[in-house]
């Protein structure tokens, strides 16, 4: 098949689709985070490591910035 490009294949997402993918994008996005503790390593349990500060200003920031807005209109 000449300049197929897989578009034709495509079809419509579930809701149930849709939900899986934004659950596995968001698991492999912090999957870095994840410390397995050195005597429960064989048995899979640990920790999830802090992401910093860093994620809680900039929300607290755009929560800030949409109160302004608010305040202005």
């Amino acid at each position: 098949m000449r300049g197929s490009s897989g578009w034709d294949k495509v079809k419509a997402m579930t809701a149930e689709e849709k939900f899986l993918k934004a659950a596995i994008r968001n698991g492999l996005r912090m999957q870095h985070r994840f410390a397995a503790e050195p005597v429960l390593a064989t048995t899979g349990k640990g920790y999830l490591k802090s992401e910093g500060t860093d994620t809680l200003r900039r929300i607290k920031d755009n929560v800030r910035k949409k109160k302004a807005a608010a305040g202005q209109a």
